[in-house]
């Protein structure tokens, strides 16, 4: 990951635990059949000192397609920018509470980035060409290309599944009587 390769490979940690305080309620408050409180959440990438030094920036990522049905009357910079303001509702206070930033990195299967995404993507090549001493422009293209083929990839695995042999199944295909169409069950 090239957060690792900008800082340091242990300022990068997966699915960084995001504790969600609730006031304790009082006795005999909660009444049967009530929603349990919530869980804690659970962002994608935590790396500290991204934004700024001492303090940990916790990233979600979203990846959407801005074409269909339900999107179609709607422009797709706003479609994004709707889903990265869904994004900071669910994990914004959280995370502020916890002392940590939030930074929602919403993409487009098409490869638009949300405004939080460029400014993430901006700083991490900035990062990277004061660490490597290449000129912005060669590194911010570089980082590009990166975001792009693993959102091609993302979006390949969504469509397809995976292509490691380990994670198939080696179940039986099922057919639905006298139907002719084999149905995969997983």
């Amino acid at each position: 990951m090239l957060c690792a390769e900008a800082l340091k490979p242990s300022a990068v940690t997966d699915e960084p635990r995001i504790p969600t305080y609730q006031p304790a309620p009082a006795p005999g408050a909660r009444q049967r059949g009530d929603p349990p409180p919530p869980r804690d959440l659970r962002g994608d990438v935590a790396v500290h000192g991204f934004w700024r030094r001492g303090t940990t920036a916790v990233f979600d990522i979203r990846v959407t397609d801005t074409d269909c049905a339900s999107y179609r009357q709607r422009d797709p910079s706003s479609v994004l920018q709707s889903q990265e303001e869904a994004k900071k509702q669910r994990y914004g206070d959280p995370c502020r509470q916890a002392h940590r930033h939030f930074t929602p990195l919403v993409y487009s299967v098409d490869g638009l980035e949300a405004p939080e995404a460029t400014a993430a993507r901006k700083r991490l090549a900035s990062m990277l060409s004061a660490k490597w001493g290449r000129h912005y422009s060669q590194v911010c293209g570089l980082v590009r290309s990166r975001i792009a083929f693993a959102l091609a990839r993302a979006t390949s695995r969504c469509l397809r599944g995976t292509r490691d042999p380990r994670l198939k199944f080696n179940r039986p295909l099922e057919w639905i009587s006298h139907s002719g169409i084999r149905v995969y069950s997983y």
